[in-house]
């Protein structure tokens, strides 16, 4: 697939070609899921982003793709070019503050709710999606209704992340980890837009003979954090992962070919033996399906939010 947005940047149009459309004629149903495996090449190898309405205030169920800017501090939102909305990037820097990606654009396909964009690229070759008005969004702060995880890494009493409006995406004063809780909201769309944590340093370091610490070198591959219960129904997020030079992730890790590499990571902390971390399961699949199936095998009762 490839687009184009328009000369006064209100219309975003998705193409298809000949091969993708008959790829969409045989897709057993026209769901989210069907969606977002269709869409996967382009989200992930362009710009684009999935964009969740509740970031942008708009009152919408309706599919959203956006453009996210750069990384930076909360505390220049006043400095912000406008925006739509911001999505949280996590708790870092030093001093340590909260950094977001301001959406600084964002469009919809309207007319969801009488079909899918994916009937539009089987039947037309081509999907509109609409937006990019005059409005910018200045999120509301939320109260807290709901009651909230201690640290996962330390165990200490989570706060919210100051001017976060969002109350799931939480901050630890003792140990300065932050995560993101779920709050199980009912609607799959609601959840589309949760990210997966950056993948780690990739890079293999030791200790020199006189005590110095070195790099050796890419790592090979990644361990999968697979908990001592793995029968308990877990909530996971599911990512292809983009190579670098054809063999390493965005992380530095070496995998080699082929590119056919998915990341499986928990949406939640779960308890392995006395501690609480992330599950995080790497497996290799020729589709979508086939990596669910893949992750599977490891957690048979894993559930995706896409």
């Amino acid at each position: 697939m490839n687009y184009k947005i328009s000369e006064d940047r209100r219309t975003l149009t998705i193409f298809a070609d000949s091969e993708e459309r008959a790829a969409i004629a045989s897709f057993g149903d026209y769901s989210d899921e069907a969606m977002h495996s269709a869409f996967e090449h382009l989200v992930c190898n362009s710009e684009l982003e999935w964009i969740n309405p509740a970031d942008t205030h708009d009152l919408t169920d309706a599919p959203m793709l956006g453009i996210l800017d750069e990384a930076q501090p909360l505390a220049n939102e006043a400095s912000f070019a406008p925006h739509y909305g911001t999505i949280q990037s996590g708790f870092y820097g030093d001093p340590p503050q909260v950094h977001v990606h301001p959406i600084i654009e964002r469009w919809a396909f309207m007319d969801y709710m009488l079909r899918s964009p994916l009937e539009d690229l089987r039947d037309k070759g081509e999907c509109v999606f609409t937006g990019n008005d005059a409005q910018i969004v200045t999120p509301k702060p939320l109260k807290e209704a709901f009651p909230h995880d201690v640290c996962p890494e330390c165990g200490a009493a989570s706060v919210p992340v100051e001017k976060v409006p969002d109350q799931s995406f939480r901050g630890c004063p003792q140990c300065s980890h932050t995560w993101v809780e779920d709050l199980d909201r009912p609607a799959t769309r609601a959840n589309r837009a949760i990210k997966q944590p950056k993948l780690s340093n990739g890079m293999d370091y030791g200790t020199s003979a006189i005590g110095e610490r070195i790099c050796r070198g890419a790592q090979m591959g990644r361990p999968n954090r697979i908990p001592t219960d793995n029968k308990q129904p877990i909530k996971m997020t599911l990512r292809y992962v983009p190579f670098i030079d054809g063999d390493y992730d965005q992380g530095g890790a070496y995998w080699g070919s082929p590119a056919n590499l998915y990341r499986a990571v928990s949406a939640d902390v779960v308890a392995f033996g006395d501690s609480l971390q992330l599950v995080e399961i790497f497996v290799r699949a020729n589709s979508r399906k086939e990596a669910k199936a893949n992750v599977r095998a490891l957690l048979p009762n894993a559930k995706f939010y896409n």
